[in-house]
């Protein structure tokens, strides 16, 4: 079956169909529904205050706890403290400014890292690691700046 033959029978199946539907013509369910708002899709406006206030917080608790000695939850807790205070000072859109706090908190704590100079010795092993803790500092950020409009 050649291209153009194919293409012929998909146009006559489907004009088949609507006939057999009852739909003669052009209609298109989606646009017949859909309320205006369902096309648009926005993107919040960020509020850098708010973000860098929970960023100096994620910073400051993650330092107090290392210095308390809980170095494990030190910058979870940091970066959950960072993500609520981002999404209540925003009062709008907490999830989207927990995140934002949650992936500068992970910038911030890269370059810090990269500062010291430390041999690893199963690279995998360390780059899964990285990649599994930051994933979790992401999904926490964003959990406290959701918890921040909720209340």
């Amino acid at each position: 079956m050649s291209r153009r033959s194919f293409v012929t029978t998909i146009r006559h199946l489907s004009r088949s169909r609507r006939s057999a539907l009852g739909l003669s013509g052009s209609v298109s369910f989606w646009t017949a529904y859909a309320s205006p708002q369902v096309n648009k899709k926005t993107v919040p406006e960020l509020d850098p205050a708010a973000t860098a206030s929970g960023l100096a917080l994620s910073i400051l608790v993650a330092i107090a706890g290392v210095l308390l000695g809980f170095p494990a939850i030190a910058g979870l807790a940091g970066v959950l403290a960072g993500g609520y205070l981002a999404g209540r000072l925003a009062h709008r859109d907490g999830l989207f400014h927990g995140a934002i706090n949650g992936a500068l908190t992970i910038v911030v704590a890269s370059i810090a890292a990269s500062a010291g100079n430390a041999q690893v010795a199963n690279v995998i092993a360390d780059t899964l690691s990285i990649v599994v803790s930051d994933v979790l500092l992401l999904g926490l950020s964003s959990l406290g700046g959701w918890l921040a409009t909720r209340s």
